[in-house]
């Protein structure tokens, strides 16, 4: 698992999981999006090393989800949490790469696909 972080023009700023198959991501912790989507979220990272534990989590329903062993890219990690500290929501998902474009994985809901993407409203860094 690689860590994505994007900062669309006229969209929320987005971070990611990015699965190095396209299966992956859209199992793990597929239930979210099929019963939870609408839930806010929080993050809490926890760097180890060279790499980032993250823990997904909503008080409202007690919802706990891991990302352990996370490989990502200390300085640009830095610059991103700087120009998202104000943000009010963040966008997190699941993504894979597909022809090195960074794709949205998606999960089949009652017939209907629907891109793993949650709403977030904070995040903490527990040094």
């Amino acid at each position: 698992m690689r860590l994505v972080l994007k900062l669309p023009n006229g969209k929320p700023p987005f971070i990611g999981i990015e699965f190095t198959k396209i299966w992956q991501g859209e199992k793990e912790n597929k239930e979210l999006i099929i019963e939870f989507k609408e839930e806010i979220y929080t993050l809490l990272f926890e760097p180890i090393g060279g790499t980032l534990n993250i823990r997904l989590f909503s008080e409202q329903k007690n919802i706990v989800r891991y990302y352990n062993g996370v490989i990502y890219n200390k300085d640009i990690f830095k610059r991103w949490i700087q120009l998202t500290q104000k943000n009010v929501i963040i966008n997190f998902g699941h993504t894979y790469q597909e022809n090195s474009i960074d794709k949205i994985c998606t999960v089949l809901k009652d017939g209907v696909k629907i891109n793993f993407v949650l709403k977030v409203n904070r995040y903490m860094i527990d040094d």
